[in-house]
């Protein structure tokens, strides 16, 4: 079947996606058409996957054609996209081969970027035509003729070697192959490490010692510059950026961290960088996970994850926003040192603040000098010490902390000032934090800290209202798998056994004399038994 879409063809059924409460049947055919359409076009289709047109996708992710189809009955296409630049038709000022280029469209998804910058009223400052750089790759091909972008040839060159576990060496000899089969003029590179920098390098560092060379593996650190850059680079998230100050919202409610009495707290402390509303706030979360699972290795990755204050509420979290700046490998948990491992971070924090960053804002076409302020630190925290000294929780040593029992009173609230002046003069590093002989002088009588955290290296921390938060995320989960193991009665995690009872309702008599009075235990009537 031959398809051929006019300019100006009515396209109203795209928007009509329901009659009443039901899918229409005409948007449903319509559909069907629009996927085989697409699927006659040239380099719409990789791998039985295109771009999803829905209203949730937006054109960025692939997905297979029939979850595609799916999305479209779900959400519908995604607003004015009535000629199908993604889908193998031309546009106005584009042609067809630089709308279906795959990998230009890699890069504009990776960059986040929409469309190149038009009409500049400033020349993009160096560092921000690495984009533009790498969009030419894409579309330069190998040499005249030929359908290989240089780009391609690297992406699949390096697909190869990892999927199938090739060895430099092997890839070398092939990319070194692939030259010679090349005509004269061509601008394929005679090695892998050549070719692979198109595509950011390694995650491995080369240390030089006597001109002998020593690999080592070392932390694995994503910059955040350039991503914040990106943010302001591009036109669909640069509005996002200035919600906080375009958005008016009740002040009886906060909606939003710059609702908050810590967010104006330091834009008081700072009011220069109050004054530039383009600045941005990060908030910092880290916890330790076993890749492997429960069944697998024992081994501990702490990955350390940065996101932007300024969007939303709903992007904050989303995971386009959520942006990996280090991951502290295993196989053991960092315990008292985790600190060590944030320097880099910490360097490249204090440098954004004191310095800040030549940033490229499409929305007015100017260059500007973005800042950043870590806003706030999640992290777990030991939630037992403001319960009543005689709480039942304080002496659980299963549900929290294992063999672990809470004694502390709550901490007095104190300003940064007042925490600085109490752990200037603990170390920066503990070996072990809960062995008792290396534990700080008057630990558990006058303070509670261990050591001093890296983030007093940053010049506002004492400034800030709040330092950390409570881990919600784990407070969440806890409760979470509490309810569900003890309305599934799932064996040892349920909280309604023989155990739970002895502790709470019957304090002071152990699992056996509870056993002894009622032989018969059985179930709440609100659990479910198989």
């Amino acid at each position: 079947m031959c398809y051929f879409m006019r300019v100006g063809v009515n396209r109203e059924w795209m928007y009509e996606r329901l009659e009443g409460n039901f899918l229409s049947p005409t948007f449903a055919n319509k559909v069907d058409e629009f996927i085989t359409y697409a699927t006659t076009q040239d380099n719409v289709v990789i791998d039985r996957m295109m771009k999803c047109p829905c209203a949730k996708c937006r054109n960025i992710p692939y997905e297979d054609l029939e979850t595609v189809k799916v999305q479209l009955y779900r959400f519908g296409f995604t607003p004015n996209y009535y000629r199908w630049v993604f889908h193998g038709e031309n546009s106005a000022s584009t042609s067809t081969e630089r709308t279906s280029n795959p990998y230009r469209s890699m890069v504009l998804d990776a960059f986040r970027q929409e469309s190149d910058l038009e009409d500049i009223e400033e020349e993009p400052l160096p560092s921000h035509k690495k984009f533009f750089d790498m969009l030419k790759a894409a579309e330069e091909p190998l040499y005249d003729g030929c359908k290989l972008s240089l780009l391609s040839a690297a992406a699949r060159m390096a697909n190869i070697k990892c999927e199938y576990n090739i060895p430099r060496r092997a890839i070398d000899g092939f990319a070194s192959l692939m030259k010679d089969m090349c005509p004269d003029e061509n601008k394929m590179a005679e090695s892998f490490y050549k070719t692979k920098t198109l595509l950011k390098g390694g995650r491995y560092k080369t240390f030089r010692n006597n001109d002998n060379n020593s690999p080592h593996s070392v932390l694995t650190y994503f910059p955040i510059c350039p991503r914040l850059q990106r943010l302001y680079a591009t036109k669909s998230t640069v509005e996002q950026m200035r919600w906080h100050k375009d958005n008016p919202r009740d002040n009886r409610l906060m909606s939003h961290p710059s609702d908050g009495e810590a967010w104006k707290h330091l834009d008081k402390e700072y009011e220069s960088f109050a004054a530039e509303f383009r600045n941005v706030r990060l908030g910092l979360c880290t916890d330790g996970f076993s890749p492997f699972g429960k069944t697998g290795k024992q081994y501990s990755c702490w990955p350390v994850i940065l996101t932007p204050y300024n969007l939303p509420p709903g992007l904050c979290m989303k995971k386009p926003f959520m942006f990996l700046s280090l991951i502290i490998s295993g196989p053991k948990s960092p315990k008292g040192n985790p600190d060590v491992f944030l320097q880099p971070l910490i360097e490249e924090l204090k440098l954004l603040w004191e310095i800040g960053l030549p940033t490229y804002d499409i929305s007015n076409k100017q260059n500007f000098q973005m800042k950043v302020a870590l806003h706030t630190a999640c992290s777990q925290d030991g939630p037992r010490r403001f319960l009543s000294h005689n709480h039942v929780f304080r002496k659980n040593k299963s549900a929290f902390r294992k063999d672990t029992v809470e004694n502390s009173s709550p901490p007095p609230r104190l300003s940064g000032e007042e925490v600085w002046n109490r752990v200037s003069l603990l170390p920066k590093t503990t070996e072990c934090i809960r062995n008792e002989g290396k534990r700080p002088e008057w630990y558990g009588i006058l303070h509670h800290w261990t050591k001093q955290s890296v983030f007093w290296e940053l010049p506002y921390w004492r400034k800030l209202l709040i330092h950390h938060n409570l881990d919600v995320m784990h407070i969440e989960k806890n409760v979470f798998d509490n309810v569900f193991h003890t309305i599934m009665d799932v064996k040892g995690k349920t909280k309604d056994d023989l155990k739970m009872s002895s502790n709470i309702g019957n304090p002071g008599k152990s699992v056996q004399e509870v056993e002894q009075e009622d032989d018969d235990v059985r179930s709440a009537r609100f659990s479910i038994r198989k």
